[in-house]
């Protein structure tokens, strides 16, 4: 996380998947005070777990960031046929990601900034999964990003008819997490919930 000052502090990514078990995942949910607001982070996969947003949001969060690198414009198996395409476009991304990202900010009170990787990056090692380039090594991202209030209305979303890089900018007003205070967070009952740090579901 990067301020007017220089870095501000690190969020390790939490559930690895694929490609990423080379690498080590992180064991913290870190929050960072900016002053005007609380934020944290819960990255690519991690914001597919309901717990990834209710951590940061006990935690102080009222801001929780989701970097992607999902939803590629891909070469499809070979079993779907010569020349078929993933439908990995941006409007079908979106309709993946936006089943649950409404009620990641609605279930925590909390403001919800989804940011995927656009553009054609070339992979000249080969060390991404083969399904997932074209022919060329290069990969094809849909981009898309999009704000999601505490109450789960979209506040603002990018245009969608390319995959060219581009900003959103929107003002989150503080008055909207007040849905905090109707005892989201404080009414809970966590004796009830210890199923939540069972290894494996029963």
């Amino acid at each position: 996380l990067i301020g007017p000052d220089g870095a501000i502090g690190i969020s390790h990514k939490m559930h690895l998947t694929g490609t990423d078990l080379i690498f080590t995942p992180g064991d913290d949910w870190p929050v960072f005070d900016l002053g005007p607001c609380k934020v944290g982070a819960a990255i690519c996969r991690d914001s597919q777990f309901v717990e990834s947003a209710r951590v940061l949001a006990l935690r102080g969060a009222e801001v929780v960031i989701m970097p992607f690198a999902g939803g590629r414009i891909a070469l499809s198996p070979r079993s779907a046929g010569p020349g078929k395409r993933l439908a990995r476009q941006t409007d079908e991304w979106r309709q993946v990601v936006m089943k649950w990202m409404p009620a990641r900010a609605c279930d925590n009170g909390v403001f919800v900034i989804v940011v995927n990787h656009a553009g054609n990056v070339t992979d000249p090692r080969g060390v991404a999964e083969k399904c997932c380039a074209h022919s060329d090594g290069t990969h094809r991202w849909p981009g898309y990003s999009f704000i999601v209030s505490p109450d789960g209305t979209i506040l603002a979303e990018s245009d969608r008819t390319h995959n060219d890089e581009r900003m959103l900018v929107a003002d989150l007003k503080a008055q909207q997490l007040e849905i905090r205070d109707a005892g989201l967070l404080e009414d809970r009952r966590p004796a009830t919930y210890s199923i939540l740090t069972d290894c494996k579901p029963s």
